[in-house]
């Protein structure tokens, strides 16, 4: 199944909320405040994206979606605290 990392820019408390419990909805896991890890289909994550965009604001909003490949997801990174993720085995931590 695809994986996609959503991160979104809201300018308004009330769209982020929504958009926030829309990704939350449909299996989405926060990694950050403002970053969704999801496994979809491509058919929901198409859904997905609609929805999204009629909830934003164009003018002001922004939400950019990232599809990793397998080997990609391999490679991802981070440090800090750490971040319970869709598939730990293959993301790690530095």
């Amino acid at each position: 199944m695809p994986f996609y990392l959503v991160v979104y820019d809201i300018t308004n408390n009330k769209r982020r909320r929504k958009v926030s419990r829309l990704l939350e909805d449909n299996g989405g896991d926060r990694v950050n405040l403002s970053v969704f890890e999801c496994r979809l289909k491509k058919a929901k994550f198409n859904a997905l994206r609609q929805e999204i965009s009629s909830i934003i604001n164009r003018k002001k909003d922004t939400v950019i979606y990232y599809q990793l490949c397998r080997h990609c997801l391999g490679k991802i990174n981070s440090a800090g605290r750490p971040v319970e993720r869709l598939s730990e085995k293959t993301v790690f931590t530095i």
